[in-house]
């Protein structure tokens, strides 16, 4: 039997007892490794959608808090598995999954490829395969928080927020999901308001 067929299969095993939610991993390891100040550019070649602030790879250039994070869960592995869509999150202390996103965090990214559905025709099933699979150890992780004009336009659950004008303590938290109710979602890793403040007084840097 192929791989595939034995992905469908358990996920067909798995869809029996996990609707409406199931969680099949909870990542209980997620460490906060450093933060700092950078500056991101539009993707080379691709169009800003000036309505909104991103650009057509989903980017939102300009300053932002580069959030640098490690667990021993394999992201990739994980929902290439499941057939996850994985995200990130950040908000003030404490946050849930149910807070949705206020402060806008963009990620998580793994050696520059923004994950989102690895186990699709992109560049995150590509990494997923060039690195062989799910190497032992820590796996890092970064996350992007724009400190201007931060959050999602027209969303209820995020407001925008000057990070820049009034650093705070910020929750993060990685996870994943897809229609079947099944996700994955780890503790929330606290960055103290110190090391914000302190990031955003250091000269930022090209990502």
């Amino acid at each position: 039997m192929g791989g595939n067929s034995i992905s469908a299969a358990l996920v067909v095993a798995l869809l029996s007892v996990c609707l409406p939610a199931c969680t099949i991993r909870r990542i209980a390891d997620l460490r906060l490794e450093g933060v700092d100040v950078v500056e991101r550019r539009p993707t080379r070649g691709c169009e800003l959608w000036l309505d909104d602030g991103f650009d057509c790879d989903g980017q939102r250039p300009g300053l932002s808090l580069r959030v640098r994070v490690s667990t021993e869960v394999d992201l990739i592995d994980l929902a290439s598995r499941y057939e996850l869509n994985t995200w990130s999150a950040t908000g003030p202390c404490p946050i849930a999954m149910e807070d949705g996103n206020p402060f806008g965090a963009q990620g998580p990214y793994r050696e520059g490829v923004r994950l989102g559905m690895p186990f699709g025709d992109d560049g995150a099933a590509e990494l997923y395969r060039a690195t062989g699979g799910a190497p032992l150890g820590r796996h890092d992780y970064t996350v992007y928080i724009p400190i201007q004009g931060t959050g999602q336009r027209g969303s209820i659950n995020s407001p925008a927020f000057e990070l820049a004008q009034a650093p705070t303590s910020i929750c993060m938290i990685l996870g994943g999901g897809n229609m079947a109710g099944m996700r994955a979602v780890s503790e929330p890793a606290v960055i103290e308001q110190d090391l914000v403040r302190d990031a955003l007084t250091r000269r930022p840097t090209s990502d």
